[in-house]
């Protein structure tokens, strides 16, 4: 249903990006771009999945790719081609480029003119280009790269994100020129009584915590 409603709906769009991200950590928002991914390659399109998350990134690990692998952040700084960091996915039609070593700035990497000029030559190569980034109020990276995106979707984890959440990140995409074009309910429980959007939140410690991870 997601891959069908996107196709329809960034087709006046010039570009073929799309933008993934997440109000907190754990959302499901790497588990949503590589399962995207895997559908829409399976329906005859061909895409790239990129793990924009120079952080905490771990597609790798989908295509059992080394941790000091070759991606994103040495395209960026000029140390790889887009050549040499595209790698085949787990299916025909896909493609995959891992987020490289966690460099010491990843929001400076973003903002270079490199970024952009990956996402043109990867629209004429490719049907779709997903774009996995880190988590919005985490970080500033998602609303640096929504610029360039035909549309961006927000992973919202059912209980718990709350409202307050998913408003700061409304407003987070609107003071940086760009909005959210829709949301993925992720994790969806059923239950009798529902406390959702209620009570305190305390979102501002992402960027806090939110830091690279040694282990992945």
């Amino acid at each position: 249903s997601l891959r069908t409603s996107l196709h329809f709906g960034m087709l006046d769009h010039s570009s073929k990006m799309l933008l993934v991200t997440s109000t907190a950590p754990g959302a499901g928002k790497s588990f949503t771009s590589i399962n995207l991914a895997v559908i829409a390659a399976e329906a005859g399109q061909r895409v790239v999945v990129v793990d924009a998350d120079m952080r905490r990134g771990y597609l790798r690990r989908y295509i059992n790719q080394p941790k000091n692998g070759l991606g994103l952040a040495e395209y960026l700084s000029g140390q790889a081609s887009l050549e040499q960091i595209l790698l085949p996915g787990t299916t025909p039609n896909m493609s995959v480029i891992c987020s490289g070593r966690y460099p010491p700035n990843p929001s400076e990497l973003l903002m270079r003119a490199e970024f952009e000029r990956m996402i043109e030559a990867l629209n004429k190569e490719f049907d779709l280009v997903i774009v996995d980034s880190p988590p919005v109020l985490a970080v500033t990276d998602p609303v640096i790269m929504a610029r360039y995106a035909g549309a961006t979707i927000l992973v919202v984890r059912h209980i718990e994100a709350v409202r307050g959440e998913v408003e700061a990140a409304l407003r987070a995409f609107e003071i940086g020129g760009s909005k959210i074009t829709g949301a993925v309910l992720n994790g969806y429980k059923q239950i009798e009584v529902s406390s959702y959007g209620g009570g305190q939140y305390y979102y501002y410690n992402y960027r806090y915590s939110y830091k690279s991870d040694a282990d992945n």
